[in-house]
């Protein structure tokens, strides 16, 4: 998610997308469940702040509001691991 923040704040949306679809967005449908067990309000936190990220990258490209979101769901991610990795 740091790369597709990186790349947004350039506003290369392009570069955005490219780092998004990948492991960065595979990464998020790979934790989903187990997320939504540990913590159901961090998963649908995650999960907005994907689906933002997705219509933006496919539709509106609003450089701003992808890196605030990368940078959201990166933060999100951190706590998703810390969260899995403590069982809660």
């Amino acid at each position: 998610m740091t790369d597709v923040k990186n790349a947004a704040a350039k506003e290369d949306v392009d570069g955005a997308r490219a780092a998004f679809n990948g492991d960065a967005h595979d990464i998020t449908h790979d934790i989903d469940q187990p997320l939504r067990v540990s913590d159901p309000e961090l998963a649908r936190s995650l999960c907005d702040a994907v689906l933002i990220l997705e219509r933006q990258l496919s539709g509106t490209q609003e450089p701003p509001i992808i890196a605030e979101q990368a940078g959201i769901a990166a933060g999100l991610l951190t706590e998703a691991a810390a969260a899995l990795e403590d069982g809660r």
